[in-house]
């Protein structure tokens, strides 16, 4: 059973069972699910496969699993990395080792369990079919298949405001936020009366990185408003042909269409969201970090994300 890899398919198993019963515990609205399948040779895709006309037809094994297991699995590793980093593993005997495998196995199984036991997953023919369904699915019609999956899978499990305070998971996380944030602030709270610069950072330190995002967001909103004024304008302003006229042309839809993008990808806007958000958190840390204090600049990279 090791050597077929049973471990790593049980605990992924065990991962999307748990992830069906809570969410039915928390929301509800369980369905029946058929238990036809295909031939165990069918090779899943990763995105999706484009059809016989060239149109893309979303489904695949990251479609299948990303909220079930794949964030959790990044989130773990990003986890292991920064205790490692910040020297959670420094002067500990050797019990720690077994949970340091234990925490590696479930990182493994939850990140790449469907691709380990997707048949003919290596062959490089199927990756170049993974590759054009990935570009056509973020990049086609300004990441439009992108947006539809995300509206009906991530944001569905929300049921409103009063839903979500109620969770656990909910305060869980809100007295690790308010933990982080009165260790920082005890921290730091004295540094800052050294310069007004130190006290920038200070500040940028405690406070969330949305500034900069959100003014993009505005900025593009803004420019996206004007164009559409600007377009409607343009075609108030357009001479109307009579039909008796035809003969001689008229203008093409190709030619009197602007030749301005109608929306911006959502992959280029979500690239410069997060490097302004990197570059909004990345001051304050690199301050924290010049002072040596190293756990504090992981918690407060953890206060940050």
């Amino acid at each position: 059973q090791i050597l077929t890899l049973s471990p790593v398919m049980f605990i992924f198993q065990a991962k999307v069972i748990g992830f069906y019963n809570m969410n039915e515990l928390k929301f509800g609205g369980a369905t029946y699910v058929a238990t036809g399948r295909g031939l165990p040779t069918e090779r899943r895709p990763f995105l999706g496969v484009i059809g016989e006309q060239g149109e893309l037809i979303p489904g695949g094994l990251y479609l299948d699993y990303a909220r079930l297991t794949y964030y959790d699995g990044a989130s773990l590793l990003f986890l292991m990395i920064l205790v490692l980093v910040a020297g959670g593993t420094e002067n500990t005997g050797p019990q720690l080792v077994g949970i340091l495998v234990s925490l590696c196995l479930v990182t493994v199984s939850w990140l790449l369990a469907p691709f380990i036991f997707n048949p003919y997953q290596f062959r490089p023919s199927c990756w170049i079919n993974d590759i054009k369904a990935w570009t056509r699915f973020f990049l086609e019609d300004g990441g439009m298949h992108w947006k539809k999956w995300f509206t009906a899978n991530q944001l569905k499990p929300r049921r409103g405001f009063r839903a979500t305070v109620l969770q656990i998971g909910f305060m869980m996380e809100l007295w690790f936020v308010v933990t982080c944030f009165a260790s920082l602030n005890a921290r730091t709270a004295v540094v800052c009366q050294v310069s007004d610069t130190w006290r920038l950072y200070y500040w940028n330190l405690l406070s969330p990185p949305i500034f900069a995002p959100a003014l993009l967001c505005i900025a593009l909103a803004c420019c996206g408003a004007l164009g559409n004024l600007c377009s409607e304008r343009r075609s108030r302003s357009a001479p109307k042909f009579d039909e008796t006229y035809s003969a001689l042309g008229t203008p093409k839809e190709e030619e009197t269409r602007s030749r301005c993008p109608q929306r911006c990808p959502l992959v280029l806007v979500s690239l410069l969201v997060a490097l302004l958000t990197i570059a909004e958190w990345a001051a304050p840390l690199v301050w924290v970090a010049s002072l040596g204090w190293k756990k504090a600049s992981m918690l407060a990279l953890l206060l940050k994300i």
